[in-house]
Parts: C-alpha cells; sequence; structure tokens
C-alpha cells in the first residue's frame, strides 16, 4: 500500500475514468502546458471508407489497403470482431501472417520483422509503439466503445453518453499516436465503422481533441468523399 503515487498519461480524459480505474475520488492533476497545441507527433492521412461506401466495399478497401502496405496494425474493441476481421483476412490473404497480442507481449520483433503481416489487437489502444518504417497502415476496424461489462452497462443502462463520449475520445486519440511516435513520422488511418464515422461527423465530439487530430479528422471526412472507387481511393 502507498500513500502517494504518480500516474503518468497522455491522455487522461475528462470523464473521471482515471478515477474509476483507479478508486480514488480526488486526483491532482498538473495542467496541459501552454502552447501544446504547437506540438504534434507526426502526421496521419486519415480516410472514412464508410462515408462513400457500403460496408462490404469498405472491407474490399481494407484488405487492399494491407496487400499493398505489407504491415498494418488493427484496432478491434472487442474479441468477436476481432475474429470476424481475422477470418475475412485469412481468406483474402492467406500469405500473410496474421499475429495476435500473445505474440508480440514480449517483443514486437515477430510482427516488425516479417514482410507481410497483420498484428490485431482487441481493446488495446494505448502502449503499442510502432514508429517509423515498423508500420505504416492503422485500421480502426470498429467503434471503441463498451469494450468491458462496466462500460457497456454505462451505455446501455445509464445511458452516460458525455462519459462514454470522453472515453471513445480518449482510445481515438491513443490509437492514432501508435504507429506515428515522433514529430516526423507519418501513417495511413482508416475509419471503419458507421458508428465511429458519425461520432467524427459530430463538431462537438471534435472538440477537446488536439487541433491537429481535428484538422486530420475534418479533412478526412471531405476527401472521403471525393472518391469515386475503392480503387481510387
Amino acid at each position: 500500500h502507498s500513500n502517494q503515487r504518480i500516474d503518468m498519461s497522455a491522455t487522461r480524459g475528462k470523464g473521471g475514468d482515471l478515477e474509476r480505474i483507479t478508486g480514488i475520488k480526488k486526483i491532482d492533476k498538473i495542467p496541459v502546458p501552454k502552447g501544446w497545441e504547437k506540438y504534434s507527433n507526426g502526421r496521419r492521412l486519415i480516410l472514412f471508407p464508410n462515408r462513400k461506401f457500403s460496408n462490404e466495399e469498405s472491407l474490399k478497401l481494407i484488405i487492399k489497403s494491407i496487400e499493398n502496405q505489407g504491415r498494418a496494425l488493427v484496432l478491434c474493441p472487442d474479441f468477436r470482431t476481432g475474429q470476424q476481421f481475422s477470418e475475412k483476412l485469412k481468406s483474402e490473404l492467406p500469405s500473410f501472417e496474421v499475429l495476435y497480442s500473445d505474440d508480440v507481449e514480449d517483443s514486437l520483433d515477430p510482427f516488425t520483422s516479417r514482410s507481410n503481416a497483420v498484428l490485431i489487437l482487441t481493446n488495446r489502444y494505448d502502449g503499442i509503439d510502432l514508429s517509423g518504417d515498423n508500420c505504416r497502415l492503422l485500421v480502426l476496424y470498429g467503434m471503441p466503445q463498451a469494450t468491458n461489462l462496466q462500460e457497456g452497462f454505462l451505455w446501455n443502462r445509464l445511458n452516460a453518453n458525455s462519459v462514454l463520449n470522453e472515453i471513445v475520445k480518449t482510445r481515438i486519440t491513443q490509437a492514432l499516436g501508435r504507429c506515428t511516435r515522433s514529430s516526423d513520422d507519418y501513417t495511413n488511418v482508416i475509419m471503419h465503422d458507421a458508428n465511429l464515422l458519425k461520432f467524427c461527423a459530430k463538431k462537438e465530439n471534435l472538440i477537446g481533441f488536439h487541433p491537429e487530430i481535428q484538422a486530420e479528422i475534418e479533412f478526412g471526412l471531405t476527401n472521403s468523399e471525393n472518391f469515386e472507387t475503392i480503387e481510387e481511393m
């Protein structure tokens, strides 16, 4: 038992998530430093295929993008969603190695050492460092909400939307930083889910994101309308 502890997080959110996790009612927080909006951790080209195409076509786009890129990180909210994508991937790209959290528990080498590999992680939006050429393609496959029983209760029974919205914002921010770890890093992000699209399309939901992430999401929404075919996108 400790009398004092320091928790470190760049994405603590405003919905009391840290208090719920730790069971501590009052936590003193160090304020965000002035000028924080001038700094970023790289650039992201975000695409929302559901903005223009059907779910099936969007999935084809993801598979083709993975085939073109070689290595991809896929973040899913729950085990069932991850399994569905894994089965689709194995049938469409049998030559690709599909890896899970157990495979990279000790090291990311099993993923980064392969030229054709997909790392599928369930309910894990932070703690993964894939900088530089280790990974240039990130897929958010599914809305990052209600990933456990407590959140499901808050969402479905209490209708605590403001709390859950903060959690979703935090997870999106964490996810977008997995493959851009420095100011000169870059990655392509595909957000696949109708509810995720709706969330990002609401102006009020973008408030609180880093200004560059807001701009990247807004550009992604506009840009994704300009493609006639998934091949073009």
